[in-house]
């Protein structure tokens, strides 16, 4: 079930794989109620995590019997788990853009993270994956599924306000659009949440 990534995704922001927005409207009923938990994939890039942690743990304390697990995107995110590794209901996973790539990002995340759950294979490899070095047992691996389509770009600069808008921002701007980009042949399919801009092949809805 967990190789299948696009069932982690926050249902309003699909197919966007992370939570979004205003840090202090993230709402427990944004996340996906998967296996037992609710998952809260951080963004990639957060220019100050400081919010996002207070927000992150608001919603473990308000919701002190339900399970929450937190996707590290980036090795910055690891402030989350100083933070919050203290609320035994907030667990973490190395999610996509973490890339586990060998056995020693395994091994270093295995000892500075309690209760990781797994990590996800490095999105590129196509073979088995790394082996774990001998005498260790990290958590386990999750190979994605073909099926699950990541951003193929991710940027902080919001495409409606300096490519459809003359860079300037949209009158009573929703944070919210759709374009499409070709480039020879290929298709793509940009959404822009929250002024963030996200490029995925055309076929992804």
């Amino acid at each position: 079930m967990l190789a299948h990534r696009e069932l982690l995704n926050p249902p309003d922001m699909s197919p966007v794989p992370f939570v979004g927005g205003d840090p202090a409207l993230l709402d427990f009923s944004q996340l996906a109620d998967i296996a037992g938990f609710r998952w809260l994939p951080l963004p990639p890039v957060l220019l100050d995590a400081g919010p996002w942690i207070d927000a992150v743990g608001r919603l473990a304390d308000s919701h002190a019997g339900t399970r929450i697990a937190v996707g590290l995107n980036n090795m910055s995110h690891l402030a989350f788990v100083s933070a919050l590794s203290e609320k035994s209901n907030t667990w973490f996973y190395a999610d996509f853009y973490l890339y586990a790539a060998n056995d020693r990002t395994l091994s270093f995340l295995r000892s500075r993270v309690p209760r990781l759950l797994f990590a996800y294979e490095w999105l590129e490899e196509e073979h088995a994956g790394p082996t774990p070095p001998s005498g260790l047992h990290p958590a386990p691996m999750v190979r994605l599924s073909s099926s699950f389509a990541p951003p193929l770009f991710y940027s902080l600069v919001c495409f409606a306000r300096h490519s459809m808008n003359e860079g300037r921002c949209v009158d009573e701007c929703p944070k919210s659009f759709r374009s499409e980009l070709q480039q020879g042949r290929n298709r793509f399919r940009v959404l822009v949440r929250d002024c963030v801009t996200y490029l995925f092949s055309a076929n992804v809805k």
